[in-house]
């Protein structure tokens, strides 16, 4: 993960004096460059059964001012929502991102269903293939105020999903840049800045070398249980190691890789576009998806985890160390857009006999039907997508596990959702 940071951010370095390794107290004219970072899915349960395994990024942000019992109290814990609340303070019933997605039977066109991030209005867009767009957002965010008060400053977001990246930067961004399958790419207008096709070929080079099975430490390796999964039949979890397959770049998504190449392409922009280096302040949104994606595809608990927490850890560290060489004056926040529960084999084994898989009469092939025959409506009420699994041949319907009264069916995802109401806490740690 190292190499793809360090061989793109190379030719954007310069030497610099280097900040203590800890997080420094805010000067009273505040920082040049906010640098607020989401990890997705990294709730508070993890940061602190984790913390103490940290030494880079993590360990060096927990210096400084945590918020520990930070809870959401917004219904839908999901990325699109949780992520427009970051740099809005709204909830999501002001900023009108209330989910991933949702049903809009007045929408002008056949597909009823609707992306959070998407101009549904915009020719052939559709909830499948969608045109990114920060329509749906209704207030401004902190960069967009930022920009209000100051021309000069600087509104950027590099994210591994497309609508973390909107929901942070909001309707004027000067750069926005997201993971799309195989590439970083904007729904924004504008030349190419070179730093994104130096990161683009060093991702794209990753990608074709695979990655080999990561050694576990004897902390992850203490993890290394596996579980098999009643959906799909005969898929285990537990003690993988996140190995890629050359060309694999489906999987990349879940791999530590991809949280390097957003940090890499962070770091390069910083650099190229002079992001903290005059007196107007700059706003850099960094969204990280792979532990969400780790997380939908292993469960929280097991050694995949644990593997990919430390990588981003290190990662960090090193994202944080070249910012302190370049001299910059620089503050992070750190905070996350929701948690959750883990899959219910391996709950089942902590003693919560009550975690079960979503009960299959509720699925959108069921209920779909029922809804439209109930209501009168016609085409596809209630949608499901499909995704591939990671180290999966085809790509396969699952399903989020659920506890106690909660059921809830969510899309392409061995995800989790919690029962209690406020979600898993998340965290905040700002410094230099």
């Amino acid at each position: 993960m190292r190499k793809i940071m360090l061989a793109a951010a190379a030719a954007f370095s310069a030497t610099g004096a280097c900040a203590q390794p800890t997080a420094q107290p805010l000067a009273a004219t505040g920082p040049k460059l906010l640098i607020v970072i989401s990890v997705d899915q990294f709730s508070a349960d993890l940061w602190d059964e984790y913390r103490p395994q940290f030494s880079g990024g993590f360990a060096r942000l927990a210096t400084g001012t945590v918020f520990h019992n930070g809870y959401q109290s917004h219904a839908t814990t999901e990325t699109c929502p949780g992520h427009s609340t970051i740099l809005t303070g709204a909830r999501p019933g002001r900023t009108g991102i209330v989910a991933n997605g949702w049903f809009d039977p007045k929408a002008n066109r056949s597909d009823k269903n609707v992306y959070c991030a998407e101009d549904e209005r915009a020719p052939g867009s559709n909830s499948a293939n969608y045109t990114v767009s920060s329509a749906h957002l209704r207030v401004p965010t902190l960069g967009e105020l930022l920009k209000r008060s100051s021309s000069a400053s600087l509104n950027v977001a590099v994210a591994g999903k497309d609508r973390a990246a909107v929901m942070m930067s909001g309707h004027v961004a000067d750069q926005r840049w997201y993971w799309d399958q195989n590439q970083f790419s904007t729904d924004l207008r504008g030349a190419l800045p070179r730093s994104v096709a130096a990161v683009n070929l060093a991702t794209a080079q990753a990608i074709a070398k695979g990655l080999p099975a990561l050694d576990p430490p004897l902390f992850c390796a203490a993890k290394a249980q596996t579980y098999k999964l009643a959906p799909p039949p005969g898929r285990t979890v537990g003690a993988g190691r996140l190995e890629r397959a050359p060309g694999d770049a489906d999987t990349f998504r879940a791999s530590p890789q991809l949280d390097a190449s957003v940090l890499a392409l962070s770091a390069a922009l910083i650099r190229e576009l002079g992001l903290g280096s005059d007196a107007a302040p700059d706003v850099l949104s960094i969204s990280l998806s792979a532990t969400d994606y780790v997380g939908h595809a292993f469960g929280p608990g097991g050694q995949e985890m644990c593997l990919q927490l430390l990588s981003l850890d290190r990662d960090l560290g090193d994202f944080l160390k070249q910012l302190d060489r370049w001299g910059l004056d620089y503050a992070v926040a750190l905070t996350a857009d929701h948690g959750g529960l883990d899959v219910p084999e391996r709950l089942h084994a902590k003693g919560i006999r009550d975690a079960a898989w979503v009960d299959p009469a509720l699925t959108a092939s069921v209920l779909g039907p029922k809804v439209a025959a109930t209501t009168g409506l016609k085409g596809p009420i209630i949608s499901i997508r499909f995704c591939k699994a990671p180290n999966a041949s085809a790509p396969s319907r699952r399903w989020w596990p659920l506890t106690g009264r909660t059921r809830r069916s969510m899309p392409c995802s061995l995800g989790k959702t919690s029962r209690r109401h406020p979600c898993p806490r998340a965290q905040s740690s700002i410094g230099r």
